[in-house]
């Protein structure tokens, strides 16, 4: 689902997050290109601004992507994923 954080038993949340973009930026400040991917919060919560904010100095696009399994059958479809650069992405 778009707010799924459970890859693992420990799970994936903000804190992890916080410490994935200071590795994001360590490795800007290396030299490296970058690019990552993450689902949107504000396929929750439109006014959820966490990445926005957490990301604010790099590129962030929002593109749609289909989810073909979930528990519940409604939740399928499109939501939207981020991708998040050091450098611009043309469209």
């Amino acid at each position: 689902t778009s707010s799924f954080t459970s890859y693992s038993k420990k799970g994936f949340y903000d804190e992890d997050q916080v410490r994935l973009v200071e590795f994001f930026k360590e490795l800007d400040t290396k030299g490296a290109k970058i690019m990552l991917s993450n689902s949107d919060p504000k396929n929750e919560n439109p006014k959820d601004s966490f990445f926005d904010d957490l990301f604010s100095e790099y590129y962030i696009k929002r593109v749609p992507a289909t989810r073909k399994i979930n528990c519940n059958g409604a939740g399928r479809g499109s939501i939207n994923e981020l991708i998040i650069t050091n450098y611009p992405v043309e469209s």
